[in-house]
């Protein structure tokens, strides 16, 4: 498995990145996209102008299309403050080769409420799933995952082959005509991380924790109504 792992950080001094950056190491090749110098064990930096603004969440699909014939076999994108453990980097890959198409596996993520000692997956709270048009978490299942309504968890991994398919068939460019930066009622910052799984249909194993990524922030959490694993299906 060849993994390269694509990560936009306006602030790659805060004290979540290098965590971040260190777990994909474990498995992938690591390149940042930042607007500030850095001491961060990455692979490579590509810097850019802070007037980029929130369009710099856009560079590292410009970098995977650039790079389409380069030695890689799957790529991640990651936003700078989301965990994602060596395992479930595994875990979604090994799913990824069992699903027929258009089912592609995504990362689900959660924040810990230290509150009942319990993981909250707040991307599932049911209000989300407005930015497809309807609230809710369950959209439909399938034999051992289910497809959510919020298509959002920060991250998104695909084979060369599905990114292939997206620049054969113009799908970004013709989703950019018709919406722009906009996923729902989001702007860059989520949209750069949530449209490519408008082209596919994305899933989770009904074990949720196999495939779960850590939001370090915990921002979310004292929100109403975001699920308990027990709570989402």
């Amino acid at each position: 498995m060849k993994l390269v792992s694509l990560i936009p950080s306006y602030n790659p001094h805060n004290e979540f990145v290098g965590k971040v950056v260190n777990e994909l190491k474990k498995i992938s090749k690591v390149i940042l996209f930042t607007t500030e110098p850095h001491n961060l064990n990455v692979d490579e930096t590509f810097y850019f102008d802070k007037s980029i603004g929130r369009e710099l969440t856009y560079k590292p699909k410009e970098w995977t299309f650039n790079n389409i014939n380069e030695d890689w076999e799957y790529v991640l994108y990651n936003e700078d403050d989301i965990l994602i453990p060596e395992d479930s980097v595994k875990n979604v890959i090994d799913l990824y080769n069992t699903l027929p198409s258009p089912l592609i596996p995504g990362f689900i993520r959660y924040e810990f409420d230290d509150r009942d000692n319990t993981k909250r997956y707040f991307d599932m709270n049911p209000v989300h799933g407005i930015h497809r048009g309807q609230e809710g978490t369950v959209k439909q299942k399938f034999d051992n995952v289910w497809e959510p309504w919020n298509l959002h968890s920060g991250n998104w991994l695909f084979s060369k082959d599905d990114v292939k398919n997206m620049i054969d068939n113009n799908l970004w460019e013709i989703y950019f005509k018709q919406h722009g930066y906009q996923y729902g009622n989001c702007d860059q910052l989520e949209s750069a991380a949530s449209v490519p799984y408008l082209f596919y249909t994305k899933v989770y194993p009904n074990d949720v924790e196999k495939v779960e990524c850590l939001h370090l922030p915990k921002k979310y959490i004292y929100f109403s109504v975001n699920p308990t694993k027990e709570e989402l299906l």
